[in-house]
């Protein structure tokens, strides 16, 4: 009992010394104690001597006060993983280093993901992303820049996005594309800030990632009316660089209950993409002007005039304000 009890007493000095001063603890610390007559292996874990796993004659208070012990200590070996794993994203530590520390290295499949810590690992993963994601956001990086920066820059044709569709690089360029689309509305709102918008440069696949994004996403009409520059441009310029002709595959694509929240996945609205973007524009408002989308066009019709100011004007009103022929173009398109 006084060998369990000592045990015990240790491991809570330890915990103590963890929580008040937690970095400056590291698993090596830890696989280097020795505790009389136990010891620490690398990943945290208690072995006790042969000699007192045999010797069980203590009776129960002797075998409850181990448990106790046992139990603890897993909790502080588990409170260290767990902090290790935050650590080392932090530190933007490659995976290889990390599987190699939580002894996954070599491992997959099953034999991985049933390992006691991969839930460690996969902590470490999503902070690590979370934090590029953060950087990226605080640095101001274009999509675009992310895309490039991600290897994705290559993709040239669909097979190549189909390809990549299911790289983590591709997903967390998504998750990029549709943060910054949100925090550019918010700041838009909040601040003034200008809406980066699309232009003629902007590339063929980043438009299709980015269109792939937006439906994942379920993101609103408003929303990407501004990022099209709607607001911005001139018949001429949404021409020019297809921003209108986008927009209406994007609501196509987001109208097409085909597709839905519970059963999409990037590889099927790809495929749906490739289909809308090789129609031309006439044929593309031909499948608008279905019968079963009248009240989505009228919902869209309403959110143009929103946008440009022009609900609750007079006819009279209308016809002299000088957004109105780029509402005239947008609702031939798109109404």
């Amino acid at each position: 009992v006084h060998l369990a009890m000592s045990l015990y007493h240790a491991v809570a000095v330890l915990v103590i010394a963890l929580l008040v001063q937690v970095d400056t603890l590291s698993s090596c610390v830890f696989a280097q104690l020795t505790i009389k007559s136990s010891h620490w292996t690398h990943s945290g874990e208690i072995i006790m001597d042969k000699r007192l796993l045999r010797d069980n004659k203590g009776g129960d208070d002797r075998r409850h006060t181990d448990e106790r012990a046992g139990s603890f200590v897993s909790k502080v070996s588990n409170l260290l993983k767990d902090h290790n794993s935050i650590r080392w994203a932090d530190a933007f530590k490659s995976d290889d280093f990390v599987k190699e520390k939580f002894k996954l290295t070599g491992l997959s499949g099953v034999a991985l993901t049933g390992h006691k810590n991969y839930k460690y690992f996969e902590k470490f993963v999503e902070i690590k992303k979370l934090n590029q994601l953060d950087a990226w956001m605080k640095a101001d990086r274009s999509t675009f820049a992310v895309w490039r920066e991600l290897g994705l820059g290559s993709i040239n044709t669909w097979d190549d996005l189909m390809n990549a569709a299911h790289t983590d690089a591709f997903k967390l360029y998504q998750r990029y594309a549709s943060s910054s689309d949100n925090y550019a509305v918010i700041n838009a709102g909040l601040y003034g800030k200008p809406i980066p918008v699309w232009s003629s440069d902007t590339s063929w696949t980043e438009r299709i990632a980015r269109m792939v994004s937006w439906k994942a996403n379920n993101k609103g009409e408003p929303q990407i009316m501004l990022l099209l520059g709607f607001d911005k441009f001139s018949p001429a310029a949404l021409e020019a660089n297809q921003n209108a002709k986008t927009y209406l595959i994007y609501w196509l694509l987001k109208h097409d209950n085909s597709i839905t929240p519970s059963r999409q996945n990037t590889n099927d609205i790809l495929k749906r993409l490739m289909e809308l973007e090789k129609l031309p524009l006439e044929e593309l408002v031909k499948l608008k002007n279905l019968p079963s989308l009248n009240e989505a066009r009228r919902k869209t019709n309403f959110l143009l005039k929103k946008m440009f100011g022009l609900e609750e004007l007079s006819p009279k009103e209308v016809l002299k304000s000088d957004k109105i022929q780029t509402y005239k173009y947008l609702y031939d398109i798109l109404s």
